[in-house]
């Protein structure tokens, strides 16, 4: 069974895992790097408060908001 774990990888190659882990047993691991490990593009993600107001001006949400949000719920059918 594949379970995906988040951890950092420090400069001597060691994992800190975000979450306990059961290590009674060796295991074998994948790692996937998710940035370049340049010191400038590994700042925080962004906050929530980035994303206030970035679909404001987009015009999927024109009009009557009871219209849209019916057309959005009802887009599967």
């Amino acid at each position: 069974m594949l379970k995906t774990l988040e951890a950092t990888l420090d400069e001597s190659g060691h994992l800190h895992f975000s979450e306990p882990i059961d290590l009674t047993r060796k295991r074998k691991v994948l790692v996937t790097l998710l940035d370049s490990g340049n010191e400038a593009t590994s700042s925080a993600a962004p906050s929530l408060r980035s994303f206030y107001g970035a679909l404001k001006e987009s015009h999927v949400f024109e009009g009557d908001p009871t219209v849209i949000q019916r057309s959005m719920r009802d887009e599967w059918d």
